[in-house]
């Protein structure tokens, strides 16, 4: 009698769980939303890159280097060769053998502070001697580190050199360089990957926070019983979240500049940037919460948006797709006003696009807000 009480115990409790089982499962099902956050980003993600959509020059584009020989040799000029026609990199080479006027000591030290020159490389004048003797041969190599393409350049010298000493057989010779970065410039990793941190942090906390303003707000439900119009709500929402976002922009800048002693061309300019970051998020959160029937399908939709940018950001840059994701808009931009000190008047266009892009999403959220049946 004891045993078969357990043993229809032990069945009605894997009924229950086989039926509870059944129910996530088809919840899961008819979520479509869920279901293409769970197998759409990944698919989609290995898709691109199996299907050739992203190789390495995709990283971050062409490189910009000019290269200053002072050695004025067959095999200066050779290993110069040895970049610009090489089959397994691209790299946008410019030299004083061919233009003189252009490539010159003052326009390298003076463009790599612009966004016009990734690196620059001086070839000495003891460099033929120096290989046809088995000796080292130094070389010259600075790089702009506020460069996304500068940062391909390392590898690719790596690379060429590789070739131009299997060209020209001189194994026992080494050719040396130990790269530098822009000069009069403080090197620290915080300042490298500051342009990518603050775009994808402030604004996935944002989003997080303000993903929840909507669907989660229960007392909101009863207000809509009042005259109050959804648009207002909206509004409301985006401008109370958006304040909050923009003192966190200011706190982030104010702990960046006096306890990491990070130096920005104009702090003004960079603070309306950087507060551009959280908007962003408040933004895209509102219209998550607008999009979604509960606090975790909010959630959800936050934590893809985040993985979204960072791989795209980061991993697989797809032009023209790169170019309209938040951070890297941000970045951009962040990178010209706060490093390189680039003014508003020349980034009209950038501003445009980060105002528009707000305005679209908004006006999208209210649109879906308004379709969105009122449930008491």
């Amino acid at each position: 009698m004891g045993f078969e009480f357990q043993l229809r115990s032990v069945r009605n409790s894997f009924a229950r769980t086989s039926a509870q089982i059944h129910k996530e499962i088809d919840w899961f099902i008819h979520d479509k939303l869920s279901l293409s956050i769970l197998f759409g980003l990944p698919l989609i993600i290995l898709g691109l890159v199996g299907g050739g959509a992203f190789t390495v020059t995709n990283v971050a584009g062409t490189p910009r280097v000019f290269i200053l020989d002072l050695d004025q040799t067959e095999y200066s000029l050779a290993y110069i060769n040895s970049f610009r026609n090489s089959t397994y990199f691209s790299m946008n080479v410019k030299d004083n053998w061919h233009e003189p006027e252009l490539v010159s000591y003052e326009n390298c030290t003076s463009m790599i502070l612009t966004d016009s020159l990734d690196a620059y490389v001086i070839i000495p004048m003891n460099f033929t001697s120096h290989l046809l003797n088995n000796r080292s041969a130094n070389i010259n190599l600075t790089i702009d580190y506020d460069s996304e393409t500068g940062a391909l350049v390392p590898t690719y010298f790596r690379n060429g050199h590789i070739v131009y000493q299997s060209e020209f057989q001189v194994f026992n010779s080494e050719i040396v360089y130990e790269p530098t970065f822009r000069p009069d410039e403080e090197f620290t990793f915080i300042k490298i990957i500051l342009p990518i941190i603050i775009p994808l942090l402030l604004f996935v906390c944002a989003n997080l926070v303000a993903s929840q303003s909507i669907v989660g707000d229960e007392p909101l439900k009863r207000i809509l019983l009042t005259p109050a119009r959804k648009i207002e709500i909206v509004f409301s929402k985006f401008t109370a979240y958006a304040i909050m976002g923009v003192i966190l922009a200011f706190a982030s800048l104010i702990l960046l500049n006096v306890i990491f002693q990070i130096g920005f061309y104009s702090f003004l300019s960079t603070f309306v940037i950087v507060a551009a970051v959280p908007i962003f998020g408040v933004s895209y959160g509102i219209l998550f919460s607008c999009l979604s029937t509960s606090k975790l399908q909010a959630a959800q939709l936050s934590l893809f948006s985040f993985i979204f940018q960072f791989v795209f950001l980061i991993f697989i840059r797809v032009d023209p797709l790169v170019k309209l994701i938040p951070a890297e808009i941000i970045r951009e931009t962040f990178t010209l006003v706060a490093f390189r000190g680039v003014p508003f008047t020349k980034l009209w266009l950038q501003m445009g696009q980060i105002f528009l892009h707000n305005s679209v999403i908004l006006l999208l959220s209210v649109l879906l807000y308004k379709r969105k049946k009122l449930e008491i």
